[in-house]
């Protein structure tokens, strides 16, 4: 904007918050929405013009709270949630002396219960707290979990809360002396208990497969805080789910069984669970897996409910059960969404077809069919418009068409009525764009103006024609011919994580993984570290499989056709990776443990008779227990701390310190360049781009050479 004649203003906006290359560094350093710029196709009373032209527009419902006002509403809410729950407990016991402890369990559930209904239906905690990124939709509209990690992590709050008021009911002490009733009666509360086991099993399927975003266990450190915070949901769920296996093993001391009896009880019920998988259509190796750990898991409960086991050891051995059950559930359903993604990946790049840009190709045949301008820049004859101008034109003219502008490349060819070429510089004649293109290419859609064909190099191309009249003269009708190529950005270009963000044919994950595709024996794109060895590897028509060596991991699949062959791959890693979900899991259960023994010191959610619960009073043995064991718990956490920093930096350091050796060597090599003396201005001029090109190319990076005045050489 200009303010006077040597005055001007100027607004900076920008295109990313961070630079999503850089793996390691994933924070929003300010509190404005990152999406409200350019992701608004819809028009509104808040447009980001830029030279003259709205280039976006800021959605009229965005509410920019300053840090402190959020935080205290996130805070007022939580504080005012704990306070209900607690007032909601005193009443359904209220309730339960007076009427019996069923109404007040039914009373505490049901409320509980709807006031989850409601959430989900009304989404009270998305309009609320969307400046947090911990709300913020993370996972499928059909998910059974929630919207976002913070309706998971309230679910599983709420959960926690309702099988905890469950598991302080007082027990019946009516005896049933009847052993079939008892042995049935037993059967029916291990499979209940064995439930527990599927219902985890479900909801971290869901919380891996149902992700919009995914969940990358091969890369502990990329989790972030709403990885570590799903996490922590789970750790939460098996807690809920524990106290609520817990008080039904519990039922089972009045059932006066013997100990072959119970063992009995648990195996029918094992089996019958196993039956119940197998009928639900899970696959053998999870039928295997589930029902092996709900045979482990009654044993477990019945030897502690039995035994009255209340040591720390026991604490110690949940622990580790529940963190391996749930490392080794993540961990597999992990790999196997990493392994369908990767084949619908290989399957949809080896189709020479985009469904994703035929869509976005229909609004802008209405757009040019609509307007008058393209007509008036073709020029009245015997003048012609130049076709680099006409390109320009219609470059910005789809810039709104992110997807389109991203990935394919415009050619632009005019032809009056007698069939002769109306733009200067145009490269193709009649013959070449009509007759050998748009004559041999097939429909798209149902718009007889947009078609599929392929370039002299079988590219992909898709071509809009329509009519129009050179300056709106009937008596000179002109036709249009536009052809867009798929064109891959090469694989050297780190600057197209900033402005290539809408992935191709939508495959939103896809700069996750390496990926190559041949066709006719042609290498068409070569995007990372891609596994080669899939060349040498039949494939039948249509088909796809899975390739793996030592160091990679590949999908390979085959066009119907058979002339394109597509790979999607990453890196193989190691088992060591499971090893440490499974030390984060383990933390924070103990962190969680000690959180809940806390809590059970104020509220007595657990009974008195397992003693757990923090108290530095009584002998001088259980002070002595009590501070080892808490001082043992921060010492943990801050070791756990250190460790997660110390790794961080250090790949932090790494990653910089490969930058900075690939631009000293850069360097090194322009200053013996330019320090050459047989070579001339005018020379090093002309062979610097040709040296920069060759040198970024080697070394896999983006180089950009400006002059002492800030002008970009090359």
């Amino acid at each position: 904007k200009e303010l006077a004649a040597t005055q001007k203003t100027y607004t900076l906006i920008p295109l990313q918050y961070t630079h999503p290359h850089h793996q390691l560094i994933r924070t929003n350093p300010t509190p404005i929405k990152s999406e409200i710029l350019f992701h608004n196709a819809e028009k509104s009373d808040i447009p980001v013009i830029l030279d003259g032209k709205e280039i976006g527009w800021l959605p009229e419902d965005s509410v920019v709270e300053s840090p402190l006002m959020k935080w205290l509403k996130l805070v007022s809410w939580v504080s005012y949630f704990a306070l209900f729950l607690r007032i909601l407990s005193q009443l359904g016991d209220a309730v339960g002396k007076k009427f019996g402890y069923v109404w007040g369990a039914a009373l505490v559930m049901l409320t509980c219960s709807t006031l989850l209904y409601l959430n989900a239906s009304l989404g009270f905690t998305a309009q609320q707290f969307n400046q947090f990124p911990l709300f913020k939709p993370a996972f499928q509209a059909n998910s059974m979990i929630g919207q976002s990690i913070g309706d998971w992590l309230v679910n599983c709050l709420v959960l926690v809360f309702l099988m905890g008021y469950f598991h302080h009911t007082p027990l019946s002490n009516r005896e049933i002396k009847n052993s079939s009733v008892g042995l049935i009666l037993s059967v029916l509360n291990h499979l209940l208990a064995m439930f527990s086991v599927g219902i985890s099993a479900e909801a971290m399927r869901e919380l891996v497969f149902k992700s919009r975003q995914g969940f990358d266990f091969d890369r502990i450190l990329l989790l972030g805080t709403p990885g570590i915070l799903a996490l922590a949901g789970i750790v939460a769920l098996m807690v809920g789910l524990f106290l609520f296996s817990h008080r039904l093993i519990k039922g089972t001391l009045h059932f006066g069984l013997s100990r072959n009896q119970r063992f009995t009880a648990i195996g029918i019920a094992s089996a019958t669970f196993a039956l119940l998988l197998a009928v639900s259509g899970n696959t053998p190796v999870q039928i295997t897996w589930l029902a092996g750990f709900g045979l482990i898991y009654g044993f477990m409960l019945d030897a502690m409910v039995h035994w009255q086991g209340n040591s720390f050891g026991w604490a110690i051995l949940w622990l580790v059960l529940f963190s391996f059950f749930s490392s080794s559930q993540l961990y597999r359903n992990s790999s196997l969404k990493d392994q369908e993604t990767r084949m619908n990946y290989a399957r949809s790049l080896a189709e020479d077809r985009d469904t994703v840009l035929a869509e976005k190709l229909l609004p802008v045949v209405k757009q040019f069919q609509s307007s008058s301008a393209l007509g008036k820049m073709l020029k009245p004859w015997p003048f012609k418009a130049e076709a680099t101008e006409m390109r320009d034109y219609i470059n910005r003219s789809v810039f709104s068409q992110n997807y389109l502008f991203q990935h394919y490349r415009l050619s632009v060819f005019a032809f009056d009525k007698d069939n002769q070429p109306i733009l200067l510089g145009q490269s193709l004649g009649y013959e070449q764009v009509v007759l050998g293109n748009w004559a041999t290419a097939k429909q798209v859609s149902e718009s007889e103006n947009i078609r599929f064909g392929y370039d002299s190099e079988d590219n992909p191309r898709y071509m809009i024609q329509w009519k129009v009249n050179r300056m709106d003269d009937p008596e000179q009708p002109a036709s249009i011919y536009l052809f867009f190529d798929l064109n891959h950005p090469a694989p050297t270009k780190a600057y197209s994580h900033l402005f290539f963000n809408s992935p191709l044919k939508d495959l939103q994950q896809l700069t996750r993984y390496d990926f190559s595709i041949v066709k006719n024996g042609k290498l068409k794109a070569d995007q990372g570290l891609a596994n080669m060895s899939f060349l040498g590897n039949e494939l039948n028509l249509g088909a796809f499989k899975e390739i793996r060596t030592n160091q990679h991991i590949d999908a390979v699949a085959k066009s119907a056709d058979g002339q394109t062959v597509a790979a999607v791959g990453r890196l193989t890693v190691s088992w060591l990776k499971q090893v440490y979900l499974f030390s984060i899991i383990f933390t924070l259960a103990s962190l969680c443990l000690f959180l809940l023994a806390l809590i059970n010191t104020w509220i007595n959610v657990i009974p008195s008779e397992y003693a757990f619960h923090l108290k530095a009073s009584g002998s001088l043995a259980r002070r002595i227990h009590f501070w080892n064991v808490t001082l043992l718990a921060i010492a943990f956490g801050i070791v756990g701390y250190l460790t997660y920093q110390h790794f961080t930096q250090s790949a932090n350091k790494a990653e910089k310190s490969d930058y900075d050796f690939k631009v000293t060597a850069i360097l090194n090599n322009l200053k013996g360049k330019a320090l050459d003396a047989t070579i001339s201005d005018d020379s090093l001029r002309r062979r610097l781009p040709a040296t920069l090109n060759e040198m970024s190319a080697s070394l896999g990076m983006d180089v950009h050479f400006f002059d002492p005045k800030g002008n970009m050489v090359y």
